[in-house]
C-alpha cells in the first residue's frame, strides 16, 4: 500500500504547484483561423475519366475506316500473306473425326 501512497501524494503535490495558464486575449481568434485555413481544399478534384469524348470519337473512326477499308476496299481480294502461312486443313480433320 505504501507505493500508492507515495504516488496519490506526489499527484496532489503536482496539481497543487501547477499554475493555471491564461491565454492571450486573441487565442481563440488564431485558433479559428487556423482551423479556416486548414480546412479550404487547395483546389477543387474533379474526376475526369482516362479516355474522353474526342478520344472515343477519334478511335471510333478509326476502327470505323479500317472496316470500311476491308470491306469496300478496291474490289481484288488477297488473302493476307500471315493466312497463307497457315495451313487450315487441320480444321477440317477435327470436324469430320
Amino acid at each position: 500500500m505504501k507505493p500508492d501512497r507515495t504516488i496519490e501524494e506526489f499527484t496532489k503535490y503536482v496539481i497543487k504547484e501547477a499554475q493555471v495558464e491564461i491565454p492571450s486575449s486573441d487565442f481563440l481568434h488564431k485558433v479559428m483561423n487556423s482551423v479556416k485555413l486548414e480546412s479550404k481544399p487547395d483546389a477543387i478534384k474533379i474526376d475526369q475519366p482516362l479516355i474522353t469524348r474526342t478520344g472515343w470519337l477519334l478511335i471510333s473512326l478509326f476502327i470505323i475506316g479500317i472496316s470500311m477499308l476491308i470491306i469496300f476496299g478496291n474490289g481484288t481480294y488477297e488473302t493476307p500473306w500471315l493466312f497463307s502461312k497457315i495451313d487450315l486443313l487441320f480444321l477440317c480433320l477435327l470436324y469430320t473425326s
